[in-house]
């Protein structure tokens, strides 16, 4: 694992690979900033379709075997009026601070199972 002593230019992090491939690893290198800071980034630009309380999540498919959350139902509205309910839901982690305006929230919990 190679690290750089190089800040990350937007938190300051000093110790962060640089040798990451695939969209994150490429904008890490070529923006000189931090793997968490280029995966918020990354997820900004890419768009978030479920967030929640500054939560990112995502409804997989309804399928049988290991589900997120346990498998507890969850019934999400969507702020354009679009209703889901899922027993599949995985968090994909809390929005920093720093990037909610760029990641702002889509959805709330209407009932939880």
């Amino acid at each position: 694992m190679n690290t750089s002593s190089i800040p990350c230019k937007i938190c300051g992090d000093k110790d962060f690979r640089n040798d990451l491939t695939g969209d994150i690893g490429e904008r890490m290198r070529r923006e000189i900033i931090c793997h968490a800071c280029a995966f918020w980034i990354t997820h900004a630009y890419n768009g978030c379709p479920l967030v929640i309380n500054h939560n990112v999540y995502v409804a997989a498919p309804e399928t049988e075997g290991r589900r997120g959350m346990a498998g507890r139902r969850f019934e999400i509205e969507y702020f354009d009026g679009r209703r889901v309910t899922t027993s599949n839901l995985w968090s994909r982690g809390a929005v920093p601070e720093r990037f909610r305006a760029l990641i702002p929230d889509t959805a709330h919990f209407a009932a939880r199972g």
